[in-house]
């Protein structure tokens, strides 16, 4: 799965099911792959996922109405919410892809321990 791919998913995952897509997707991710560096591909595509999902509420006008409502509510500035969130779909995404990877391997361990 190229991370072209992988952002295309989280994107459209996010839009569906929320949050959970992102661990979800970057946990198959990092289950299905060789790469040695799938928790930091996953991080930064899943930020990117949530940069251009808000990206496209601040085009279509509904981005300022939601920073506004968040900030009267929990008193935070809205820079600060924004960075909050993409620094949350760092977090989930490479989570997600580092366990799939942690998995990954202890299964190979047990294929060659049975097979060998």
């Amino acid at each position: 799965m190229t991370p072209l791919f992988l952002l295309i998913l989280m994107v459209l995952g996010s839009l569906v099911f929320g949050w959970p897509a992102l661990v979800i997707l970057s946990f198959l991710f990092g289950l299905g792959t060789k790469q040695k560096h799938s928790s930091l591909v996953s991080a930064l595509t899943a930020t990117g996922s949530w940069s251009l999902l808000l990206t496209w509420r601040f085009f279509t006008g509904t981005l300022p109405t939601l920073l506004q409502s968040l900030e009267d509510i929990i008193n935070i500035p809205g820079w600060l919410l924004i960075l909050i969130t993409l620094s949350l779909a760092a977090v989930l995404g490479s989570a997600g892809a580092n366990l799939g990877q942690q998995i990954q391997t202890v299964l190979q361990k047990q294929f060659d321990t049975t097979s060998g």
